[in-house]
């Protein structure tokens, strides 16, 4: 809860007369819309192993552990903690709960916060019989890792409109068939990709985190950007439930997939945002696919 206790840091009496935040607290940065999904294990403390030897989206989990499941959803809603789906994850005992998206970035990085509390809590009941949740990024190296994905849309400030696709003078990508991006939002991507090797030390800043990456993980290994392709380090992702053939061909936001849970989210996504914003004010050229 280090991070969440920084939120009123106030290092000096001139910034807290003023009610200004200190400049060390990292949780003040995110004033500046995101989406997360957080990864974790369930294990079993006793004997020390996963609780059961499910695999991505199977049911196993989500029926032998209805009794936490329910109780751990009913603990984040009396929160206020928005949640949008949780499934089976690629690991056996793995789970994945994803936060709904949220205009307020610095909102949703505190329901992230609470959201892992709350499950390691929920976890270590007793009557659970003493489960561990871990989100560390690898917990075991024969199965899947946990990662912290982070997903990101830009919309103009001032009309609120969409600046994926279409651009805030209503252009569209689509106007050039091979662009599924508007020129705004490739500087954006641009923008995290120049930055990428510096946003590394905070998104994933331990050995352990660099142990989750790997090829055929989906864990973002390759370099670069990528149309629905979960091997990309920044995947671009469309609304593939449109009706619109040519429209499901535009990306309506981007998945960061470099970040885990041994990050610091608050200036992790502070980072994020602060690199893309940068290439779209140098008015960056994207470029090609990886």
């Amino acid at each position: 809860m280090t991070n969440l206790l920084q939120m009123n840091n106030n290092d000096d009496d001139d910034h807290h007369h003023h009610h200004e935040p200190s400049p060390y607290c990292t949780r003040s940065l995110l004033q500046k819309s995101v989406g997360v999904e957080l990864e974790f294990y369930l294990v079993d403390a006793d004997a020390g192993k996963f609780i059961d030897d499910s695999v991505f989206a199977n049911t196993t989990t989500l029926n032998e552990q209805e009794e936490f499941l329910s109780d751990l959803y009913d603990q984040l809603e009396q929160q206020y903690i928005p949640i949008e789906l949780i499934h089976a994850e690629s690991g056996p005992g793995q789970l994945e709960v994803v936060l709904q998206y949220s205009k307020n970035p610095l909102e949703l990085i505190d329901h992230v916060v609470l959201a892992q509390e709350t499950i390691r809590a929920v976890a270590a009941k007793k009557k659970y019989g003493y489960y561990k949740a871990s989100f560390l990024p690898k917990y075991n190296s024969t199965t899947a890792g946990n990662g912290l994905h982070v997903h990101l849309s830009i919309r103009d400030a001032t009309t609120g409109v969409p600046l994926m696709a279409t651009t805030n003078d209503g252009s569209t990508a689509a106007a050039a068939a091979s662009s599924p991006l508007s020129s705004q939002a490739s500087a954006f991507v641009e923008g995290m990709l120049q930055h990428l090797p510096g946003l590394l030390g905070l998104t994933m800043p331990t050995v352990n985190s660099f142990c989750r990456i790997g090829p055929g993980c989906w864990t973002g290994s390759q370099v670069g950007w990528a149309f629905e392709d979960k091997e990309a380090a920044i995947r671009l992702c469309a609304d593939l439930r449109n009706t619109s053939r040519r429209r499901r061909q535009w990306a309506t936001h981007v998945e960061y997939k470099l970040c885990d849970c041994s990050c610091n989210l608050y200036l992790a996504l502070a980072a994020i945002l602060s690199s893309g914003l940068h290439g779209m004010e140098e008015k960056r050229t994207l470029c090609g696919q990886h």
